[in-house]
């Protein structure tokens, strides 16, 4: 078979449609691009034909000049992806008129259009390529829901659209995406962040006083005197307790300190009664207790001291020993013995519930 089998023919009738256009001073009014599956045999004349042999779907037709040469026109049809389980055997263009008439006829190669549950996902372009016998009475027509273009329009648009400075305006560039990343990690210099893990994190200084670079870390530098809590390195280091919660001044010039989170003090926030980054020495609640004198009575035997509260008597093997004037017991007191245990729970420190964790702080930038 030659590719003259599948040429396309204008039909008897669209000879005559031109015919009838050129006498009323009008153009053949095409509607559709049909398609269908039926076969027409060797021996019948395409140009003869009225209709398809068997017409299974249609389209919405464009008809434009072919670009090589300008006594061919082309009628093209979009088949979208959803449309298929089909073989396509013949095609045709059919115009606006009472009859639907069929203007021009080609058989196909009986290519098979699969539906999406055959795993197919593209859409299938018919092209019908036929000279009109009066070209005047042929007027090109676009469908607006499909759009079609050759490589070198299309090579020719995505030179002009890469030659833009801004061809996607609706989206940030990646200059405008870097500027707002450094913007966000801006606003974060200053955040002091609990870590389980001890090691470096990009982005975060430890808190422990370290010494760092004006230059490198302008950001926290900024944020440092902003706060109004930087002191000179000599007062910082006089008393690291004291001025924990301070910025020092560093060499004076090129560097500074950071504030040391690490010496065991725990963070609130500033109660009306203290001034704000003041550390407080340790201290805890008031303990009391008392020792009630009972005087010697002959009739109970009652001699000595009754303690009470954070106070015990103990003996000299450490018992403690009790003495009520309900019992005729002689005991003997050799000393009073105070224990805040006795009310309050202890340590080693004073110290609330504690969780020890990495204290870093964020410096602006990663």
């Amino acid at each position: 078979m030659t590719t003259d089998r599948y040429r396309t023919y204008v039909t008897q009738t669209g000879f005559g449609l031109e015919s009838l256009a050129k006498q009323q001073g009008t153009e053949v009014d095409f509607a559709v691009l049909v398609i269908g599956d039926g076969t027409l045999a060797d021996e019948h004349n395409p140009a003869s034909q009225t209709d398809l042999v068997n017409q299974i779907r249609s389209y919405p037709v464009t008809i434009e000049k072919d670009e090589n040469d300008a006594s061919v026109w082309i009628a093209r049809a979009e088949i979208p992806a959803d449309h298929g389980g089909f073989t396509i055997n013949e095609a045709g263009v059919k115009v606006v008129d009472e009859n639907g008439s069929l203007y021009c006829y080609a058989r196909q190669p009986g290519d098979y259009k699969p539906n999406l549950a055959e795993g197919s996902s593209k859409s299938y372009t018919i092209r019908l390529k036929f000279i009109p016998g009066n070209a005047s009475t042929i007027e090109a027509k676009i469908d607006p829901s499909v759009q079609f273009t050759t490589p070198t329009d299309l090579e020719n648009a995505l030179s002009a659209h890469k030659a833009e400075s801004d061809p996607h305006s609706q989206y940030a560039k990646d200059t405008d995406l870097a500027l707002q990343k450094t913007n966000i990690l801006a606003d974060f210099v200053g955040l002091i962040g609990e870590f389980h893990t001890d090691g470096a994190k990009a982005g975060w200084l430890d808190l422990q006083g370290g010494e760092f670079s004006r230059t490198t870390d302008l950001l926290l530098w900024s944020y440092a005197q902003s706060t109004g809590l930087v002191v000179t390195q000599a007062t910082k280091d006089s008393d690291p307790m004291a001025y924990a919660m301070y910025f020092g001044d560093g060499d004076g010039s090129s560097t500074f300190t950071l504030p040391n989170h690490h010496l065991g003090h725990f963070v609130r926030g500033t109660p009306s009664y203290a001034n704000h980054g003041e550390t407080q020495g340790d201290a805890i609640r008031d303990i009391d207790g008392t020792v009630i004198n009972l005087t010697y009575n002959n009739s109970n035997g009652v001699d000595g001291m009754l303690p009470q509260g954070a106070f015990s008597a103990i003996d000299g093997g450490g018992a403690v020993l009790w003495t009520t004037s309900s019992s005729n017991i002689e005991s003997n007191r050799d000393c009073l013995q105070f224990k805040a245990s006795n009310v309050v729970p202890t340590a080693d420190e004073n110290r609330p519930y504690t969780a020890n964790l990495s204290i870093k702080i964020h410096r602006g930038w990663v």
